[in-house]
C-alpha cells in the first residue's frame, strides 16, 4: 500500500467552526489547545445520557442508592472535564487579551546565538555535526548575502541526476512545537502576535516537513503535516529578539528567542544539529532558477516589511511548499514531482494578468504547463533559519508567461538588473555567479544566491569531467535551452 492509499484511509477533511470575525492566530493560540477536550466533554455527555438510561431501566427499587451513586460518579467526571476545558480556554484568552494592542514592539532578527547571558556565537561560526560532515555538507558564506547555508555537493549530484524520489511515509498528524516551559511560550505568543500584526492578511496555510534522513534523500523521503505558524513559531522565534516600546520611553526585554536556538558544542566547536531536529517545524522551502522565454533572470524585490528576506533581491517561485502540492501529486507518489509543483505555483501566485485577475482554471493550467520544465538541482540547509530544508530548481518559462505582471501583495515589484545580459550559455551562467557574489549594490536572498551558485556550478563542469557531471550538465542545459562553450 503506498503512503498516499495509507493517507486517503486515515485523512479526513476537518472542518473546524470559527466565528467569522476570529483570526487564524486566535484559533491557533486560544481554540485549538482545547478543542480534543470538547470532544471527550460530547462524548461524555453522550455516554452519560446512554447509561443513565440502561441503569435507570434494568435496576430495582432496592439498588436507588447504587443507581443514584453511579450516575453521580459520572455526573462528576463530566462536571471535572467540563471545568478542565473552560481553565484551558480562560489561561489562553488571557495571554491572548494580554497581546493585544497596549505596548509596540519591534522585531529583530539576529547574525548570532545566546548560549549564555555574556556570551553569542555567531551562525558564521556553525559547522555541521559529524555525520553530515560525512555526507559532504560544507558551510558556504558570500559577501552579497548576510546568511549562511550549508551545501553538500555529493547530494546535489545525486538529486540532480536521479529521476524519482519515492515518497515512503506521510504522516497527518502534526507534532507540537510550543514550548513547555513558561518564559519559551510567552516568547513564542509575543513573537507570532508581533509578526502577524497589521498585516492585511495572513493564513495559516499547510506545509510539509522533511523527516527522513537526508543520507538517503535522493533515493526516498517520509514526510509529515505542518503549518505556517508552526514555522514562526521556531525556525524564525529563535533566530531573533523582541524590542518593546512602552509609550514614549523604550525598555529593552531580553526577549532573546536565540537562547533555544538548535546548536551544541561538540569537539570544542559549536554544531547545527542534524537535520530533523525536534521542537523545530522546518517546513520545506523551495528555489526555482528562472528564465524567461528571452533568457532574462526573473528577479523581484521583496517587501522591506516582510521578515523573510525582507527587501532583498529573490527569485520569483521562491517560497515554501504547500500541503496542497503534495497532494496534488499523489498518483505519481514521485517527491521530484511534489518539489516541480511547489516551484510551479509560486510562480504562478506571483503574478496576475495585466488586465484582469487570472482565472482560476487557467492558473491551474499554466501551473500544469510550466512542471514538466522544471528540474531539481539542489539542497541546501538554511543555517540561520534552524536549519531549515530547501530545495533548488531551474526552469524556462513558456512564452506566453510574459503577459503576466506581479500580484503586488505577494512581491513589491519586478527588479531588473541593467548590467546582466539574457543568459545564452553555460559561460552566461558561470559570469553571473561571480558578478552576483562579488557586487554589494544588490542584496541578494540566500536562496537565491545559492541556486545561482549551484547553476554555475553545473555550467563549470567541461568534457573532461566525469561522466556523471556531464549527464547532469547536459540535462540542465537541456531544460534552460543554454549552448555549452566549454
Amino acid at each position: 500500500m503506498t503512503p498516499f492509499k495509507k493517507l486517503r484511509n486515515k485523512y479526513r477533511m476537518r472542518f473546524e467552526h470559527a466565528k467569522g470575525y476570529l483570526s487564524d492566530f486566535q484559533i491557533f493560540f486560544v481554540h485549538d489547545p482545547s478543542h480534543r477536550l470538547r470532544a471527550l466533554q460530547g462524548i461524555f455527555s453522550t455516554f452519560l445520557a446512554i447509561i443513565s438510561f440502561l441503569v435507570l431501566v434494568t435496576t430495582s427499587e432496592d439498588s436507588t442508592f447504587t443507581t443514584a451513586f453511579f450516575i453521580g460518579s459520572i455526573a462528576t467526571i463530566y462536571g471535572l472535564l467540563s471545568a478542565l476545558v473552560e481553565v484551558r480556554s480562560l489561561v489562553n484568552e488571557r495571554r491572548f487579551i494580554e497581546l493585544r494592542p497596549g505596548w509596540e514592539a519591534l522585531i529583530h532578527k539576529q547574525n548570532s546565538f545566546r548560549v549564555d547571558r555574556q556570551t553569542d556565537v555567531f551562525f558564521k561560526e556553525l559547522i555541521p555535526q559529524e555525520k553530515e560532515h560525512k555526507m559532504g555538507f560544507v558551510s558556504v558564506k558570500e559577501n552579497s548575502c548576510d546568511e549562511v547555508a550549508f551545501v553538500s555537493e555529493d547530494i546535489d549530484q545525486k538529486l540532480t541526476s536521479t529521476l524519482r524520489i519515492e515518497i515512503s511515509d506521510i504522516q497527518v498528524k502534526k507534532s507540537k512545537y510550543v514550548g513547555s516551559f513558561d518564559d519559551q511560550q510567552d516568547f513564542q505568543f509575543r513573537f507570532l502576535h508581533t509578526t502577524i500584526k497589521g498585516r492585511e492578511r495572513t493564513t495559516n496555510d499547510n506545509k510539509v516537513r522533511l523527516i527522513s534522513p537526508l543520507s538517503n534523500l535522493a533515493e526516498k523521503v517520509e514526510l509529515e503535516k505542518t503549518d505556517y505558524f508552526r514555522s514562526l513559531i521556531t525556525n524564525e522565534a529563535f533566530r531573533s529578539s523582541i524590542e518593546r516600546r512602552t509609550g514614549q520611553k523604550r525598555f529593552y526585554d531580553d526577549f532573546k528567542g536565540t537562547r533555544w536556538f538548535p546548536a551544541i558544542k561538540e569537539n570544542g566547536n559549536y554544531v547545527l544539529k542534524q537535520h530533523r531536529i525536534d521542537g523545530i517545524s522546518g517546513h520545506i522551502g523551495t528555489t526555482g532558477f528562472a528564465l524567461s522565454s528571452e533568457g532574462k533572470l526573473m528577479f523581484a524585490r521583496q517587501r522591506k516589511k516582510n521578515y523573510i528576506s525582507g527587501g532583498t533581491l529573490v527569485f520569483r517561485g521562491s517560497g515554501s511548499m504547500d500541503w496542497s502540492d503534495l497532494l496534488e501529486a499523489k498518483k505519481s507518489n514521485n517527491f521530484k514531482e511534489v518539489i516541480s509543483r511547489s516551484i510551479a505555483r509560486e510562480l504562478v501566485e506571483e503574478v496576475e494578468s495585466k488586465q484582469n485577475k487570472i482565472q482560476l482554471y487557467k492558473k491551474r493550467k499554466l501551473i500544469e504547463s510550466i512542471i514538466p520544465r522544471i528540474i531539481t538541482i539542489g539542497f541546501f540547509r538554511w543555517v540561520d533559519r534552524c536549519g531549515k530544508p530547501e530545495f533548488l530548481g531551474a526552469v524556462r518559462l513558456p512564452d506566453n508567461f510574459s503577459i503576466y505582471d506581479f500580484d503586488d501583495f505577494e512581491v513589491g515589484y519586478h527588479e531588473i538588473i541593467d548590467d546582466l545580459k539574457p543568459l545564452q550559455s553555460d559561460k552566461d551562467v558561470v559570469d553571473l555567479y561571480e558578478y552576483i557574489r562579488s557586487q554589494t549594490k544588490y542584496a541578494i536572498g540566500l536562496s537565491t544566491l545559492l541556486a545561482i551558485r549551484r547553476a554555475a556550478q553545473i555550467c563549470s563542469y567541461t568534457r573532461r569531467s566525469s561522466p556523471k557531471e556531464r549527464e547532469v550538465k547536459l540535462r540542465f542545459l537541456q531544460a534552460l535551452k543554454l549552448d555549452e562553450t566549454f
